[in-house]
C-alpha cells in the first residue's frame, strides 16, 4: 500500500502493523469457552491501522482570536510564571472566556522522552544525543529589507549592522535568511554566514519609481493622499503654491498677492496639474504599500512551515498604509497563528525634518509653509504606524529614533523571554469585516505593563472549514512547542541499506492512560491519529506520514496494554546520510488531548 498525504505533500510506502497482528494472535490463542457474541467480536481486529489523507482537526475553531501578551516589570524585563487566571480579556468592552492558554518561552525546556537507537556501519560510533540535538535548528530569523522604500544611506547603514548581528547573535543552531520587498537578492534560510554576508554586500535600493514623489512640483505621498483621496483644500493650496514656485518662476499667491487679489504667473490652471500629479503619486505609493505587505505576508507563510522558533526583523523607513488597516490586521492575525514574532527597525535612525529641496526655485512662505511643515510632521507619525502595529501585536519590539543600528539589530533580533498566548472565541461574531477593540488586564498584580494587540478585524466572509482544518493541522505539525497529554515517547533506529541510503525507523509509543475510550458491545473503543514528519538540518520539510489507529480492545487486552506501557506505531523512511529533526504529533480523537514532541537523529556518512 502507498500513502499520499494531501497536506504533507508526500508519498511513501510503509510496513505492516506487526504490533496489531501480535495482539490479535494473542487474543485468538487465549484459552477458554467463547460465547457467540465473543466469537463474533474476536473476528474484528482489536487494533487496526490505516494510512490515509489528513482529515482531522487539531484546533479547528475558525472564529478563535489569538492574543499574544508580553508582561514586563518596572525594569522592562519579561515576567514569567503567570497562569490563565492572572488575565482578563475584553472584546469591545465585553469580558471574554479565555479558552486557550499557553506559555511561549524563548528557551523552552524539551521533554525528556526521546530515545535514539542507531545502527551505524561497522567501525563508526553512534553520535551522542546531545550533539544530535544541538545540530538541529531551533530558531529561524528572517531579515526583511524594505528595499522599495529605503534610500541608499538607509541600506548602507543597516546592512553593516546586519553583518554584525549575524556574527554576534546568530548561533550554529539558528538559521537566518535574507528577503527583500522587491524580491531581489533573496537568500533562503541557511547556516552559511558567508553566503548571507555576500548577499548583504550586494543589497541596493530598488524603488523602480513606485514610491517616488514628483520632482516638480514636489508633492509628497501624504500630500498626494490628502489631495487625491480626501480632497483636502489646505493640501491643494500647498500643491498649487509648489506648482507656481517651481514651474512658473513666481512666488505663491499667498505670499505676495494684495488682499482679495490672486496672482497666477502660470499660463495654465495649477489646481488641475496638482490633482493630476497627486493621483499619480498616490497610485504609485499604493502599489509600493501592497508590494511590501505582500512580501511580509509571504514571509510569515514561509516561516509557518519551519520547525522552530520564528522571528522577522523588518528593516524599513516606514510607509503610509492609509487604506491597509484590514490587511495589516490580517497580517498580525496570521503571524500570531503561525507563532511568528515580527520585530522592526526604523532604517532612518533619528529623523529630522528636511526644510529644503533643491528642486524648488524658492522657499514657500507664510501660512503655506507652516501647513507644509505640519503635513510633514503628521506624515512622520503615520509612517511608523504599520511597523508599530505589526510588532506590538505579535510580541515584538519596534526600534526607532536611534542611530545605534548595531544595538537596534540586537534588540530587534531577540525573542521575548516569556510571552502568553490567549485564545478566545467571541460569541456571535459576524463576517462583516468590522474592527473589534481588545483590552487585556492583569487581575491583581501591580507595577507591571502589558503588551498585546489592540484589536482585530472580523472576517469579511465565512472561512472555508476544510481549508481551516488543513491550516490547523499544519500549525501543530510545523510548530516547535512540546506538550504531552498522552504519555508519548519517541524512539528512532536506522541502518545503512546502501552506501548512500539508510532505512530510518521511528517508533511512537502512547500510554493508554491518557486516551479516552468508550464502551461498545463489550469492547473499549477509541481512535488515535499520528503524524510523523522529518526536516533536514536547515529546517526544510523532507518527508511525512499520517496514520489513523482504531482501537476496539477487549478488557483483557486493555489491561495488558495499560500495564505494559501502552501501544506503539512504527514508520519507515528512506533517507540519505545527514542530520534530521523529527516532529511527532498524536491526537486522541475522543478527548482532543494532544501530544507533540521533537526528536533528532544523525545518520553519518559511511567510512
Amino acid at each position: 500500500m502507498r500513502y499520499c498525504g494531501r497536506v504533507l505533500k508526500t508519498c511513501s510506502g510503509y510496513g505492516g502493523g506487526s504490533l496489531a497482528a501480535l495482539l490479535l494472535a494473542m487474543l485468538l490463542a487465549s484459552p477458554g469457552p467463547r460465547s457467540p457474541l465473543a466469537a463474533q467480536q474476536s473476528a474484528q481486529p482489536e487494533i487496526s491501522t490505516q494510512e490515509k489523507e489528513p482529515g482531522f482537526t487539531i484546533r479547528a475553531r475558525a472564529n478563535e482570536v489569538p492574543v499574544l501578551v508580553v508582561v514586563r516589570d518596572g525594569q522592562g524585563k519579561e515576567v514569567s510564571g503567570l497562569t490563565k487566571d492572572d488575565f482578563r480579556l475584553f472584546d469591545n468592552g465585553k469580558p471574554q472566556s479565555i479558552r486557550e492558554f499557553s506559555v511561549q518561552l524563548a528557551h523552552p525546556v524539551p521533554a525528556a522522552a526521546i530515545d535514539q537507537k542507531s545502527s551505524p556501519p561497522p567501525g563508526a560510533k553512534p553520535p551522542e544525543e546531545a550533539q544530535v540535538a544541538a545540530a538541529a535548528p531551533v530558531r529561524f530569523a528572517a531579515l526583511y529589507f524594505d528595499d522599495t522604500y529605503m534610500s541608499f544611506e538607509d541600506v548602507a547603514r543597516t546592512r553593516d549592522a546586519a553583518v554584525h548581528y549575524l556574527a554576534s547573535s546568530v548561533t550554529p543552531a539558528d538559521r537566518a535568511g535574507l528577503y527583500t520587498s522587491s524580491g531581489l537578492g533573496n537568500v533562503e534560510f541557511t547556516s552559511d554566514r558567508d553566503r548571507l554576508e555576500d548577499a548583504l554586500a550586494k543589497l541596493r535600493p530598488h524603488p523602480s519609481g513606485s514610491n517616488q514623489t514628483s520632482e516638480c512640483p514636489n508633492i509628497t505621498q501624504y500630500e498626494a493622499y490628502l489631495i487625491a483621496d480626501r480632497e483636502d483644500p489646505q493640501a491643494l493650496n500647498v500643491g498649487e503654491a509648489k506648482v507656481i514656485n517651481c514651474m512658473c518662476g513666481g512666488s505663491p499667491p499667498a505670499t505676495n498677492a494684495p488682499a482679495g487679489v490672486t496672482i497666477n504667473p502660470c499660463n495654465f490652471d495649477p489646481a488641475t496639474m496638482v490633482k493630476s500629479q497627486a493621483r499619480e503619486v498616490w497610485e504609485r505609493a499604493q502599489l509600493a504599500q501592497e508590494q511590501t505587505l505582500r512580501g511580509l505576508e509571504a514571509l510569515v507563510r514561509r516561516l509557518s512551515v519551519m520547525p522552530g522558533q520564528r522571528s522577522i526583523v523588518w528593516i524599513s523607513p516606514g510607509f503610509l498604509a492609509m487604506d491597509q488597516s484590514y490587511e495589516v490586521g490580517v497580517l498580525v492575525d496570521r503571524a500570531l497563528r503561525a507563532r511568528v514574532v515580527i520585530n522592526a527597525l526604523d532604517s532612518r535612525g533619528v529623523w529630522t525634518l528636511d526644510t529644503g529641496d533643491a528642486s524648488q526655485k524658492g522657499p514657500l512662505g507664510g501660512s503655506t509653509a507652516a501647513v507644509e511643515t505640519q503635513f510633514a510632521l503628521t506624515a512622520q507619525g503615520i509612517l511608523n504606524e504599520v511597523m508599530a502595529t505589526a510588532t506590538y501585536g505579535t510580541g515584538g519590539v519596534f526600534v526607532h529614533d536611534t542611530n545605534d543600528y548595531d544595538g537596534g539589530f540586537r534588540r530587534a533580533g531577540a525573542l521575548p523571554e516569556a510571552a502568553y498566548l490567549l485564545g478566545f472565541s467571541p460569541a456571535g461574531l459576524r463576517d462583516d469585516g468590522k474592527y473589534h477593540s481588545l483590552r487585556v488586564e492583569l487581575v491583581s498584580r501591580r507595577g507591571l505593563t502589558l503588551q498585546a494587540r489592540k484589536g482585530y478585524f472580523a472576517p469579511k466572509e465565512a472561512p472555508d472549514s476544510e481549508l481551516q482544518a488543513k491550516s490547523d493541522i499544519e500549525d501543530a505539525v510545523f510548530a516547535r512547542d512540546e506538550r504531552n497529554d498522552l504519555g508519548l515517547e519517541i524512539h528512532t533506529q536506522f541502518f545503512m541499506s546502501s552506501p548512500t541510503e539508510a532505512d530510518l525507523a521511528v517508533l511512537a509509543r502512547v500510554d493508554l492512560h491518557g486516551v479516552q475510550l468508550r464502551k461498545e458491545q463489550q469492547r473499549n473503543v477509541g481512535a488515535v491519529r499520528f503524524i510523523t514528519v522529518l526536516f533536514d538540518q536547515d529546517g526544510n520539510y523532507v518527508q511525512g506520514q499520517e496514520r489513523a489507529v482504531d482501537l476496539r480492545l477487549a478488557d483483557a487486552t486493555l489491561k495488558k496494554l495499560l500495564s505494559g506501557g501502552g501501544f506503539a506505531a512504527r514508520w519507515h523512511f528512506k533517507v540519505k546520510p545527514g542530520t534530521y529533526s523529527i516532529r511527532e504529533v498524536v491526537r486522541d480523537d475522543s478527548s482532543g488531548n494532544i501530544a507533540a514532541l521533537n526528536g533528532s537523529v544523525e545518520i553519518p556518512e559511511p567510512n
